[in-house]
Order: C-alpha cells, then structure tokens, then sequence
C-alpha cells in the first residue's frame, strides 16, 4: 500500500556517510490513490492526469534525498515559518498529528535557542511507516514507524498490535525528538568519516533529550523522560562494558548478532552517557553555574564553526580546550577513542 525510495542509492551518488553535498529539485509523481511525498520544501502540489505529483526543493547542501508515495492522510501546521506535514497511513488522525507537531515544534525552538542555529529546511514531511520501532531522519523528511500514532483504543482488538503496541511506544516522544535533532546532527554540522558518525547519532539523541526535557508542559514528566532515558543510557553501556569504543564502533566484525546491537549500544548509549558525564566532569571542575555555561557554548560553537560543513571529534576536542584553557585530549582519549566508560551520577 505504499512505496518508499529511502536512503540507500537509489540516484547516483558517493558511497558512505558525508559522501553527498548536494542540493536537490525533485518531481515526484504517483497514480491515485498515492498521494507522494519528497525530500525538501514543497514548491508545487498538482493533479496529473493519472495520480498526483509534487515537485520540491533542497536549498542547503544536503545528503539522502528521499521520496515515499502511499495511501496517506495529512494534517499540515505552521509556527514561525516552519510547515510541519504529518501525513498518517490510511485514516487521518489529528489527535496523534498534533501532539507529534507539538513536540517538533518545542524541539525545534529550543534547539535553535541552544545552538544558534535555524531550523535548515521549511517544509518537515512526517510519515509514518507501516512497521515497528524505527526512525529515520533524511532531509527535510521524518519517516516514523505506526507506535508513534498508536494510542490503547486503536490496539484493541487485535492482540499482536497490542502487544507491540505497549513495547514500542516506551520512549516514542524521545525517538521523534531524536530525529528532529538529527536536521542539525548531521544536516547541519555534517559528518564525513564512518568513525564521526557518533557526532550524528550520540549529539542528536542527547541534545533532544536535553531539549525534551525543557519544553514539555508537565516539567515533572520532562524530568521523568531525562532520567529514564539516563538510565537506559547507562543500563545499555553495561552491556558493553569497557571493551568498545565509540569511535571505532563502525569497525565492529559483524560476524556476531550481537554486533549489530553493540554499534548502536556505543552510539545511542555509550556516546550521550559520555556526553552526560563530561557536563558534570565540567560542573565539578568549574563549579555548577560557569561548567554549565561552558558546556551548551561548547556545542554551540560546533553547531556554529561546522554549518554545513564536515566535523570531527578533534575540532570538538580544540572547541572545548579553547574554551576552557584547559587540555581534554586525555578525557576524549580515554571515553571516545578508547574504551573506558565514565561514572555518571
């Protein structure tokens, strides 16, 4: 019932991570019912004489363009000159729309204000995916699996979707705030080596939940969301222990099931409980007030130095010692590049 060209090469392009820095017109077009769905801003939405075609646009150097066609409803906001487009399988739910667009829209806010930078596309396509537990982030698209959408009364009925309903919608507000981070990890400050890519993966997720934590309306459950997705950050680098390392994690064999989960341990886990821990290292060397100031300058200045341009984890080694004068090449060396994990309280 749908369609859906993602990531991979499905257009020309250079393989690998940071391979692409291009920008993109795309016209997509689709039979009816289809309604299609492109990466970038929408420039023009028309009939055709056998379905539906959209035409859009790219304007920032970018990287995975992206395309879906399917049987979708869509429920469309603007606030302050960003159009978040939330289209849902089969039936429009605007309930579940709108509390999706509020979180983007928080999220949104609080990471311009942190970084300093803007939001890098004015359309957001979010659609959701007919699958479990997955999101992705590709320019100017969110593509969401069906628990971001599931609510008790929808799963009753049908025992399996229950089921995987109360499984996979445990930390869904934190998996769409994640994937709004990831418009500025990479889609802004870009990565070029499979060996940074823990600066897309562990930036974003600690980022969003940083900026979840300060937009929710209940502050007690924002609170709540922090500390619980700080202990599934500490639980899960258990896991791993202190033999993996953030930085070569692309280089694990895969030989082993197990593989797969330790590359995502390190960046999803290992990569923002390091983060977590260098902001209190920072608060106890330099006290609470100055160590807090230092660490959200420290990842505004990256934002700001690598708009649309490659980084690396030495740029954010040098960042750091510039601002504090202080050397943190042996603090990167024992937690990124090598293999210890830090005690977080």
């Amino acid at each position: 019932s749908y369609w859906i060209l993602r990531t991979q090469a499905w257009y020309p392009k250079l393989a690998g991570v940071g391979g692409e820095y291009s920008t993109f017109k795309m016209s997509v077009e689709s039979a009816a019912p289809f309604v299609p769905f492109a990466s970038g801003e929408v420039l023009k939405r028309e009939k055709t004489a056998t379905g539906e075609r959209v035409t859009t646009s790219v304007g920032v150097p970018a990287q995975w363009a992206v395309a879906i066609a399917g049987k979708y409803e869509t429920f469309s906001r603007e606030l302050d000159g960003l159009r978040v487009h939330v289209s849902t399988y089969a039936a429009q739910r605007s309930v579940e729309a709108e509390r999706l667009s509020g979180i983007i829209f928080g999220i949104r806010a609080c990471m311009e204000h942190w970084l300093g930078v803007p939001f890098p596309f004015q359309d957001l396509q979010v659609v959701e995916i007919k699958d479990w537990g997955w999101g992705q982030a590709p320019p100017g698209v969110i593509f969401i699996t069906q628990e971001a959408f599931m609510t008790p009364a929808r799963s009753q009925g049908d025992d399996e979707a229950a089921v995987m309903a109360a499984w996979y919608t445990r930390g869904v507000n934190e998996r769409i705030a994640h994937e709004v981070a990831h418009s500025w990890f990479p889609h802004v400050a870009k990565v070029y080596r499979d060996e940074e890519n823990w600066l897309s993966e562990s930036l974003a997720d600690y980022t969003s939940a940083e900026c979840l934590l300060r937009t929710m309306k209940d502050k007690k459950q924002g609170e709540y969301l922090f500390h619980r997705q700080l202990s599934d950050w500490k639980s899960q680098s258990k896991e791993i222990g202190d033999g993996g390392s953030i930085f070569l994690a692309p280089h694990i064999s895969g030989e082993k099931d197990s593989d797969a989960y330790a590359v995502r341990h390190l960046w999803y886990a290992k990569g923002p409980l390091v983060l977590h821990a260098l902001r209190q290292e920072l608060h106890r060397q330099e006290g609470e007030a100055k160590g807090e100031k230092d660490f959200m300058a420290w990842l505004r200045a990256y934002a700001q130095n690598f708009k649309f341009k490659t980084g690396e984890t030495r740029h954010l080694v040098g960042i750091l010692n510039q601002i504090t004068g202080k050397d943190w090449q042996p603090w990167f060396e024992s937690y990124v590049y090598g293999t210890e994990t830090p005690k977080v309280k």
